[in-house]
């Protein structure tokens, strides 16, 4: 099944917190933050939470939290594959939840607990979205108890990749990062659910620890920037200041959708803002994230590489149209056939309306 979550913006009065930034990671690049603590502190006990905009869901093995590079339970990886959660070292896996969260419109708070001194097998690792706990895996095998694990290591720590190796890189964004170093914490501590029955988030008022951290994102010119008041900075690998982004939880944009496209000719990168092809022949195209119904409407599309001389519209489509998303030759927006759209054609700048002028 699709786990859902209102695909809109939360509205500003159904949070007192706002946040500001988010930072936008594409994995074609790769773009990655990593740090190595000075000392190991608790690899027992600690909590990650973080708000999530996976842009191309049918990605494989985007890495969110990493660390450590020993081998056994010497590293563990918290990472989405094809929407689904997996947690997992070399011999601990909570591999594939059921629920699949690839609603790229959608900003899902993922929270991972871990705390191997708990005499439960089951309560050893914990996973969260929107503040309700995952229990339905397809493979299930806990650490031992009192379990030293790789996070929190003397060792590589990384978001956006995995830690003891340079790859399973994250595309999409990722705001307001909290971890905590000694703890298992819940989701209520980093968001609430507001009076129309939405998770929405809240500011963490506790301690983050000795190798704890926060990030808010807020500094372009330094991303890796930790607000915890621990100095524990993460370096930037392929970011920079465009890297910013202002699509956050309490100020959701709209993206372009990589579930509504034709063919696998066409896809998304940079956090969904970016469409390119693949070079295939033949008609595609590719739907928002966000409908519109009434109002007025404002948007930018800038072409960035049309060496191959494309034939590129840009415009807005009735989604009860059978040929939109078109994957047939000749139905474009604006085209007699598809019925309530309007486009920009992009060959000599005229706009083409419903009745293919």
């Amino acid at each position: 099944m699709d786990a859902l979550l209102s695909t809109g913006a939360i509205p500003a009065a159904a949070t007192s917190y706002d946040i500001g930034y988010s930072v936008k990671m594409e994995s074609d690049t790769p773009e990655n933050l990593t740090r190595t603590p000075s000392s190991a502190s608790n690899q027992k006990t600690w909590t990650w939470s973080g708000w999530v905009k996976v842009t191309e869901p049918s990605h494989d093995l985007g890495t969110m939290w990493a660390g450590g590079t020993g081998s056994g339970d010497g590293s563990i990886n918290f990472r989405i594959d094809n929407g689904q959660l997996t947690v997992n070292t070399a011999s601990t896996e909570l591999r594939g939840t059921t629920a699949r969260f690839r609603d790229p419109a959608a900003w899902y708070h993922f929270v991972l607990v871990m705390d191997t001194t708990q005499s439960t097998a089951n309560d050893r690792v914990k996973i969260y979205v929107n503040g309700t706990q995952l229990t339905d895996f397809s493979g299930l095998n806990n650490p031992s108890q009192n379990a030293d694990m790789g996070v929190n290591s003397a060792q590589l720590h990384a978001i956006g990749r995995r830690s003891n190796s340079n790859d399973r890189f994250f595309s999409g964004y990722m705001a307001d990062v909290n971890f905590v170093d000694g703890s298992a914490k819940q989701p209520t501590d980093f968001g609430r659910t507001d009076d129309n029955g939405v998770w929405v988030p809240k500011a963490y008022a506790g301690s983050h620890g000795t190798n704890g951290f926060f990030l808010d994102f807020a500094d372009a010119g330094d991303l890796g920037d930790d607000e915890s008041g621990n100095g524990n900075d993460f370096t930037e690998n392929n970011l920079s200041s465009i890297d910013q982004a202002t699509d956050t939880p309490t100020n959701n944009f709209c993206t372009m959708n990589h579930n509504a496209r034709t063919n696998g000719n066409i896809r998304t990168q940079e956090g969904g803002t970016f469409v390119t092809t693949d070079g295939g022949s033949g008609w595609c195209s590719m739907l928002g994230t966000m409908a519109v119904g009434a109002g007025k409407w404002y948007w930018e599309a800038k072409v960035w590489d049309n060496s191959d001389a494309l034939t590129v519209y840009v415009g807005i489509a009735a989604t009860n149209d059978p040929y939109v998303p078109h994957s047939q030759g000749g139905y474009y927006l604006g085209n007699v056939e598809t019925t309530g759209s309007m486009g920009w054609y992009l060959s000599d700048g005229s706009n083409k309306n419903q009745a293919g002028s």
